[in-house]
């Protein structure tokens, strides 16, 4: 159990840490962030520890309306993006490559030619298309 709660702890401390480039071997607290009677962490340990918190996710999107194919959202590095899928256990196709998150793809409801999806950069919002028969992306439908 005390093993658990170190490692919950060092992985929550990475979350929060940032390491700096110095001539140190120990993570470096950020200046946001008060560390009061914390040993110090290795870099080491805190490289082992990446393996688990740096994962790949995906989720379900959006089913095409006349066709047995769908949307989903595949987080890479830091970001969600939007991968398009022609059939069931088929390879998966990105169609999105924003810097930041992409999420919330709707078909158009008839005959799914276009679909609409929202990228946030910057704090702010837009409603952007892709044209499935074109394969362009439209900004700001």
């Amino acid at each position: 159990m005390k093993k658990l709660l170190f490692t919950s702890g060092i992985l929550f401390l990475s979350l929060l840490v940032t390491a700096q480039k110095s001539d140190s071997q120990f993570l470096q607290p950020t200046d946001n962030l008060i560390v009061d009677g914390l040993s110090p962490i290795p870099l080491s340990l805190v490289k082992e520890l990446n393996v688990y918190t740096n994962v790949r996710s995906s989720g379900f999107s959006e089913w095409h309306p006349k066709k047995r194919e769908m949307i989903m959202s595949t987080r890479f590095g830091n970001t969600n993006q939007l991968h398009y899928l022609k059939m069931p256990m088929g390879a998966r196709t990105q169609i999105t490559f924003f810097d930041e998150p992409v999420g919330g793809a709707t078909f158009e409801p008839n005959d799914g030619n276009y679909f609409i999806f929202r990228v946030t950069q910057e704090e702010m919002s837009s409603v952007n298309c892709i044209d499935m028969i074109w394969s362009m992306v439209r900004l700001h439908c």
